[in-house]
C-alpha cells in the first residue's frame, strides 16, 4: 500500500458549503484546517499536498499550464514539481490629517507613492502516488 500524499481536484463551479463547526466537506484531506476550506471550495484546480499539509487552487492558464507539464514530461513522477504561486504586496501609508481652523488656507496633502513588492509562495513537490 502507498501512502497518497498529494492530490488534484477540479471544481467547475464554487463549491461553497454551509459547514458546522469542526465540520470538513465532503472528500477533502483530513489534515485540511477550517482556515483552508475556502480554497477547497474554490473554483479552479485544487491541488494539495499532505507532507506540508498545503492547498492551492489554481485558476485558468495556471492549471492548464501544469497539466500540460504534468503531460509532457515524465520527471515529475520521480524528481517532483513545485507549485508557486507569485503575488503583490502593497504598503500605503494614510497621514490623518487634523482639521483646518476657519480661515487657514488649505495645505496640499501629503501624497506618498505605494511600495510594491513581489513575493511568492511555494507548496512543494508533487510526486508521482499509486492509488488504491
Amino acid at each position: 500500500m502507498t501512502e497518497i500524499t498529494w492530490g488534484l481536484r477540479f471544481n467547475e463551479y464554487p463549491n461553497y458549503q454551509r459547514l458546522r463547526k469542526g465540520q470538513k466537506p465532503e472528500g477533502c484531506p483530513d489534515w485540511l484546517e477550517s482556515r483552508q476550506i475556502p480554497t477547497w471550495q474554490e473554483q479552479g484546480l485544487i491541488v494539495w499536498n499532505s507532507i506540508d499539509k498545503k492547498i492551492e487552487v489554481l485558476h485558468g492558464a495556471e492549471s492548464l499550464r501544469l497539466l500540460a507539464e504534468l503531460n509532457s514530461q515524465d520527471g515529475w513522477k520521480s524528481d517532483g514539481v513545485s507549485i508557486a504561486r507569485l503575488g503583490h504586496r502593497f504598503e500605503i501609508s494614510l497621514s490623518r490629517g487634523r482639521k483646518r481652523k476657519k480661515g487657514e488656507p488649505e495645505s496640499e496633502p501629503e501624497t506618498e507613492k505605494p511600495k510594491g513588492e513581489l513575493h511568492s509562495s511555494t507548496m512543494g513537490c508533487l510526486h508521482e502516488h499509486k492509488r488504491k
